[in-house]
């Protein structure tokens, strides 16, 4: 039982861990383009 509650565990912080990190490459990638933007049209 306690195996189990620790692989589950590991699993959704693999998962979450996942997420989090798509999600700062998705937020750098955006902010990285508004520069562009930013500098291309001023």
């Amino acid at each position: 039982m306690k195996v189990e509650n620790i692989y589950g565990f590991q699993k959704a912080n693999l998962t979450f861990s996942h997420f989090f990190t798509k999600y700062i490459k998705g937020m750098t990638h955006k902010t990285f383009l508004n520069k562009s933007k930013k500098t291309s049209f001023s």
